[in-house]
C-alpha cells in the first residue's frame, strides 16, 4: 500500500510540473478549451495505476485466507465471521476512498493554482468513473477469491471486464457523463458486496485455522 501511496505522489508531482510547463510555455487559453470543451486529458496512468492498486489491495486481503477451498477468516479472532468479512471490506474501501480523496485534494490545488476552478472540475467528473471503477474492481477481485463455485467465478470475471470497458469507455474517452450509467455501476458494486456475504455463506461450517 505504501508503495502505491509513493506511486499516487509521484503521479501528483508529475501532474504538477507538466500543468506548470503548460502554462509557462503554452497558450492557458487552448488548454483551457482543450480540457473543458474537448476533454482532452491523458487519464491512462491514472486509471492503470488505480486498477492496479485495487486488485492488489484485494488480493492482499483475501487471497491468504483461502486455504484447500476453504475460508479461514483469522477465526482465532472473537469476532463473528459477518463481522469481520464486513470489517475486512470496509478497511479495503476505506483505503481505496482515502487514497482517492487525497489524490482528488492534491489535483485541486495543483490545478487551480493555475487555472480556473473548471478545468478542475471538468476533470474531476472524469476522476470519477475511475474511482468508482476502482472500487468495482476491488469487489470483484475479492468475489474471484472467495466464490466457491468455478462458473460463477468466471461469470464475474466476464461481467467485470464488459462493464468497466463499457462505463470508462463512455465516461472518460466521450465528451458527456452518463449519469444513468453511473448509477448503474453503483447498482452493481451494491450487488457485488450482497454476492459476497452470500459466497461466505455459502462455505460449510467448521471453518479451518
Amino acid at each position: 500500500i505504501l508503495s502505491f501511496l509513493f506511486i499516487f505522489l509521484l503521479v501528483i508531482v508529475e501532474t504538477f510540473l507538466d500543468t506548470k510547463n503548460n502554462f509557462e510555455f503554452q497558450d492557458a487559453t487552448v488548454t483551457i478549451v482543450n480540457i473543458i470543451i474537448l476533454g482532452k486529458f491523458d487519464f491512462n496512468y491514472i486509471n492503470i495505476i488505480s486498477m492496479t492498486f485495487s486488485v492488489l489491495l484485494a488480493t492482499m486481503q483475501f487471497y491468504p485466507e483461502i486455504h484447500n477451498g476453504r475460508i479461514r477468516l483469522y477465526l482465532h479472532l472473537p469476532l463473528n465471521h459477518n463481522k469481520l468479512i464486513f470489517l475486512m471490506l470496509f478497511s479495503g474501501l476505506s483505503t481505496i476512498i482515502i487514497v482517492h480523496l487525497l489524490f482528488t485534494i492534491g489535483y485541486f490545488f495543483i490545478l487551480n493554482a493555475y487555472y480556473p476552478i473548471e478545468v478542475f472540475f471538468a476533470i474531476y467528473s472524469k476522476l470519477i468513473p475511475i474511482f468508482i471503477s476502482s472500487i468495482l474492481l476491488y469487489l470483484a477481485t475479492t468475489l474471484v477469491f472467495v466464490e466457491p463455485k468455478s462458473m460463477k467465478k468466471i461469470s464475474y470475471i466476464v461481467i467485470t471486464i464488459l462493464l468497466l470497458m463499457i462505463y470508462l469507455n463512455i465516461s472518460i474517452k466521450k465528451y458527456f457523463i452518463s449519469y444513468e450509467l453511473n448509477f448503474f455501476v453503483i447498482i452493481v458494486i451494491c450487488a457485488y458486496i450482497i454476492a459476497i456475504f452470500e459466497a461466505f455463506s455459502s462455505y460449510k461450517k467448521g471453518y479451518t485455522k
